[in-house]
């Protein structure tokens, strides 16, 4: 590994910036002495780069050449997909002006006295008054007589509990 590191710093000028992926790939990969990865032994199990997650099917160990510009390229678009529906499907929300929308509050820090995970995450509701930009929105909140300018990916769109007896 160190003749790796060594012949790539030779080679180019900014070495500093891919010495994370080296040692990255060093603690991920197998070693003798000890059977298995340091990786393994420190979060008992193996941790997945990116690309492997494309490249599944190719072995490093018994492959004769490397991959082809073509298969990792195929890669990068399965690892994207991978990627893309692990944040999950996020719907585009289109907000007009005088709709009825929640803001989510910021999270504070738990007191003794209360717990984070029973405060609420969203204040409102409150009206669209304006678009101040392309993603921002000035917002009136009815109880208060408030103005308030937030961004879009801070609002969800308002629905009333119904309260059955």
């Amino acid at each position: 590994m160190a003749c790796i590191i060594k012949q790539y710093a030779l080679e180019h000028k900014a070495w500093t910036k891919v010495l994370p992926y080296f040692t990255f790939q060093y603690n991920n990969s197998y070693h003798t002495s000890i059977g298995t990865s340091p990786v393994e032994i420190f979060f008992k199990r193996r941790l997945n780069n990116t690309l492997d997650l494309g490249l599944e099917t190719y072995n490093y160990f018994t492959a004769d050449k490397p991959p082809t510009h073509e298969e990792v390229k195929q890669a990068l678009v399965k690892m994207n997909q991978i990627i893309n529906k692990r944040k999950g499907n996020t719907v585009d929300v289109k907000y007009r002006v005088d709709q009825i929308v929640c803001v989510k509050l910021p999270k504070y820090r738990a007191t003794f006295d209360t717990d984070s995970k029973f405060q609420p995450r969203y204040s409102g509701p409150k009206r669209i008054l304006r678009f101040t930009g392309p993603v921002s929105v000035e917002l009136f909140d009815e109880n208060d007589n408030t103005l308030s300018r937030v961004h879009v990916s801070h609002l969800k769109p308002y629905q009333p509990q119904i309260v059955q007896n």
